[in-house]
């Protein structure tokens, strides 16, 4: 396991020579930086996704009480 966490180091280095705006990225989605932004990005299709199941789900809901 140490072995092979000393061969990923210098790759890593050399990675983030290669492509320091990936490098900055990562860093910044693994401290938290990026978090929100990221959900806020995953949140917005899924609520599209689910919204028609929604609308459908409170109209049977509404016209239940109506009915009442």
């Amino acid at each position: 396991m140490e072995i092979a966490r000393l061969v990923e180091l210098p790759a890593d280095d050399t990675a983030a020579r290669r492509h320091p705006h990936t490098a900055a990225a990562l860093v910044g989605l693994a401290t938290g930086k990026g978090l929100v932004a990221v959900t806020a990005l995953l949140a917005g299709p899924a609520a599209l996704a689910a919204a028609p199941g929604l609308t459908a789900r409170l109209a049977h809901h509404c016209h239940a009480l109506l009915a009442l």
